[in-house]
């Protein structure tokens, strides 16, 4: 359930912030985030009515562990935590560090698409990094799920992703 009421909390401050950075962040002279004290969040927000067909699913990445949390709503289909070697998170920190400024793209309002959000977080939760591409939108877009390749991969997202069970996790939760 933690999870839900997380990704609740993201998606209305994705709807609430336009440009992508934290103000108080902006306002200060940027500091990359180090290993030690980072946190990086990826999520898909898929554009699927059907609660059976819907998986939006959250990475949550920080030194040592990567975790992916598959969801249909609010139910929690698959929660799984693997170690994540330090060359793969150090990549994957630099990359999405480099999303630094990037502005997100305009919400087109339409419904025929996934959305996907890319935000590094400091020890103390300031945004550092945060850039919402909408799918809906036309032209040049930032490859922010480039930053995630290797630990989706690590993760098996996409198997994992095929193999979400709604109705198990039904029955699961009575």
């Amino acid at each position: 359930m933690l999870v839900c009421a997380t990704v609740i909390v993201v998606v209305t401050t994705a709807v609430a912030i336009a440009i992508g950075t934290d103000h108080d962040a902006a306002s200060r002279e940027y500091v990359p985030a180090e290993a030690d004290e980072a946190t990086v969040l990826f999520d898909l927000y898929d554009n699927q009515s059907s609660r059976e067909l819907q998986r939006s699913y959250r990475l949550t990445l920080g030194e040592g562990s990567a975790r992916l949390a598959i969801y249909s709503y609010d139910l929690l289909l698959v929660d799984e935590t693997i170690d994540l070697p330090d060359d793969v998170w150090q990549r994957t920190l630099d990359a999405a560090n480099d999303f630094r400024g990037t502005l997100s793209t305009p919400r087109d309002g339409c419904a025929d698409a996934d959305g996907t959000e890319l935000t590094v977080l400091n020890r103390r939760g300031v945004r550092l990094v945060n850039v919402f591409v909408d799918g809906c939108t036309q032209g040049e877009l930032p490859d922010i799920s480039s930053v995630v390749e290797e630990v989706s991969l690590l993760l098996d997202v996409e198997g994992q992703l095929a193999a979400a069970d709604y109705n198990a996790a039904v029955e699961a939760t009575g």
